[in-house]
């Protein structure tokens, strides 16, 4: 992409650095309700998550869902959901985040033989395609446009 390209397609966006785990995974740090996690980038999930036994640090209110978290292994997971969180990534923020809750011992389990730092949730398409990210992976940036 050329720097002008470039240019263009970052305005009105913050860019938010990220890094990679030692599996490959975009692990980036943000807060939920002002308090700190570590959450993994992924464009694949469509909802962003929070670890279940993270829910009570994040001050999360959680009630059932009507959502049905599908891992690789194809089993349904029932989940809980808590509205109305904020939530920054650097100088981004939002006041109206939702998390769903998942279990994620089996990601921080891979993390762990690694002596990678447990993630405590994750970020989908929900807030990607909402804020129209940009991912540079060269620069290690994350850009999210800021809605007022």
């Amino acid at each position: 992409m050329k720097k002008e390209q470039r240019k263009k397609l970052l305005v009105n966006r913050i860019g938010v650095k990220f890094s990679f785990s030692k599996t490959g995974h975009l692990l980036v740090k943000g807060k939920i309700n002002g308090k700190s996690g570590v959450f993994i980038i992924d464009t694949g999930a469509a909802i962003s998550c929070v670890g279940m036994y993270y829910a009570p640090y994040f001050q999360l209110r959680m009630r059932k869902s009507r959502f049905e978290i599908r891992a690789i292994t194809d089993v349904p997971m029932p989940t809980e959901i808590s509205k109305r969180n904020v939530f920054e990534l650097g100088k981004w923020r939002i006041d109206q985040a939702s998390f769903l809750t998942i279990d994620l011992d089996t990601v921080n389990q891979t993390f762990s033989t690694v002596n990678q730092e447990a993630v405590q949730g994750i970020i989908g398409n929900d807030i990607f395609k909402k804020y129209k990210a940009v991912i540079d992976y060269e620069n290690k940036f994350i850009f999210l446009i800021i809605k007022k």
